[in-house]
């Protein structure tokens, strides 16, 4: 094996020499005992330079230890371990991407390339990446649980549920402390306020993490439909792979393709990548994307609504176009202020349906529940905690502390349905409901006198189960007012169609979101 290798170092610098320049003036020849000819230190150098170049590998992993580590902008150490050492630099356009500035005595691993400086004559490694030791490790059983999850299933497409257009709910799990957490709600707030959002605090990082995570995850899962919880956003910001090593847990991972409603994940930065992203129904990049990704754009619903009116518009001048010119002209302008009308009524009911649906009793009731059950857990932890380090009458004091919790939840949930019914008592159907009715015009005018509608007047009268429309054939003043075309009795009177209020607006087209 030696004189293989000397054979091919002969041959390598027999191929640099016949390309290199001439010998240097006042050289003797080559003998014809095959030595070779002086050659000038810079040939010399030169040769050196394009054996590292065409003769080693073009990347190199090694690990070892810091040592004389300089940062002058640019990163200058040295690599060793108990047998050698070697140079190394890191320019300044990689070091802002390592995450963290290496101490001397650190074990690391870097990547990087050999190159040779000519002018000191020095071998050197170029470094592009620097990891903490044992990194590399985790790295390897991220793919190990990637590629178990992949023959699971649970990477497929197909598996994954789309997420709602219009969510009503959304619970996000991260640390109440942590910056995605503001992200997430000035975004949320921006674009549709009408979302309500539950936060689920838990720890995002450190030994206890994923287990909180997977926890809170499947307690969502469990309660998504007493909440109106639609939707789920786990999220935390950047930090090195063991900082997100949370979110590469086979039980979180498991949580989120078991929960009863799509999860949403965005896990650090851009480049960063964890199972929980891969896993989950949809992955963003940042928590602010995540958050656009969950709520739809006001602006967004307004062009939607703009464009329904406008083949409501297209649909009535088709079914006018038989029309004289004259007649078109006319019906066109009729057109145009119906659907500017129905346009602005449209938006207005869309608002304050929503403004209505969150202040609803039962979705103050839910959102007010998921906080107290997340105190009277913490609360229970507490009093785990005391009854192991404390003694039995202060275990039995501390007993206490959840007990009063719930009762004080009891209480607070018999109040506030007491004065959800009262609020059903004093409400318009209430009313209905005891034998009151509402009398109104073809223009929709509440009439409130008998002297404001002669006869020939079409009125519409609203009782608890429906309406009634009618024509008024006496004036004021008369012993009565009779139903029905021509004066006819009472019984002429014809029903109208009891309906029933929606939240959207529907064309035909799909809905604002279709």
């Amino acid at each position: 094996m030696a004189k293989k290798s000397n054979s091919s170092m002969s041959n390598l610098q027999g191929d640099l020499l016949s390309s290199a320049s001439p010998p240097v003036a006042g050289g003797s020849a080559s003998k014809d005992d095959g030595t070779p000819p002086p050659i000038a230190v810079s040939q010399l150098a030169e040769i050196i330079e394009r054996a590292v170049k065409s003769g080693l590998p073009q990347t190199f992993r090694v690990i070892g230890e810091i040592s004389g580590f300089t940062d002058r902008n640019h990163w200058y150490f040295k690599v060793k371990d108990a047998g050698a050492v070697i140079d190394g630099i890191m320019w300044a356009s990689r070091t802002g991407r390592v995450g963290f500035v290496p101490q001397n005595g650190q074990q690391v691993v870097v990547t990087g390339k050999l190159e040779y400086f000519k002018p000191r004559g020095t071998l050197g490694l170029y470094v592009e990446k620097i990891e903490q030791a044992g990194q590399g490790s985790l790295e390897q059983q991220l793919q190990r649980l990637i590629a178990e999850c992949r023959e699971l299933g649970w990477l497929e497409v197909d598996r994954k549920r789309r997420l709602p257009a219009f969510p009503g709910h959304v619970a996000v799990i991260t640390s109440r402390s942590g910056a995605a957490l503001a992200d997430v709600r000035i975004t949320m707030q921006k674009r549709c306020p009408a979302v309500a959002l539950s936060l689920i605090d838990t720890l995002v990082q450190g030994p206890e993490a994923a287990p909180g995570v997977a926890r809170a995850i499947n307690w969502v899962s469990r309660h998504a439909a007493r909440l109106g919880v639609e939707a789920v956003l786990v999220t935390r910001g950047g930090g090195s792979l063991e900082d997100l090593w949370a979110f590469n847990d086979r039980a979180v991972a498991e949580a989120i393709v078991r929960c009863s409603v799509p999860v949403v994940a965005a896990i650090g930065h851009e480049t960063d990548t964890t199972l929980a992203e891969l896993v989950a129904d949809e992955r963003a990049s940042t928590p602010t994307q995540a958050a656009m990704r969950l709520t739809p754009d006001r602006d967004a619903l307004g062009e939607q609504t703009e464009l329904a009116a406008s083949r409501i518009r297209e649909a009535m001048s088709r079914r006018l176009g038989v029309v004289t010119l004259a007649n078109t002209t006319h019906a066109k302008s009729l057109v145009r202020v119906a659907s500017a009308a129905l346009a602005e009524k449209a938006m207005l009911l869309a608002r304050q349906a929503a403004v209505v649906e969150r202040a609803r009793p039962s979705s103050q009731l839910a959102q007010r529940r998921v906080v107290l059950e997340q105190l009277a857990n913490r609360l229970q932890g507490t009093v785990q905690d005391v009854v192991r380090t404390a003694g039995t009458a202060a275990a039995q004091r501390a007993m206490e502390l959840p007990r009063a919790v719930r009762t004080l939840m009891t209480a607070k949930a018999e109040n506030l349905g007491t004065l959800e019914r009262q609020l059903v008592l004093v409400g318009p159907q209430g009313v209905l409901e005891r034998g009151y009715s509402i009398t109104a015009d073809s223009t929709g005018r509440i009439i409130t006198r008998a002297g404001d509608v002669p006869a020939g007047t079409e009125i519409y009268t609203r009782l608890a189960d429906g309406s009634i429309r009618s024509t008024v054939s006496g004036g004021p003043g008369a012993e009565g007012v009779k139903f029905g075309p021509g004066g006819g009795d009472a019984g002429a009177a014809r029903p109208v169609k009891k309906t029933k209020a929606r939240r959207t607006i529907d064309d035909g087209s799909g809905g604002l979101f279709g």
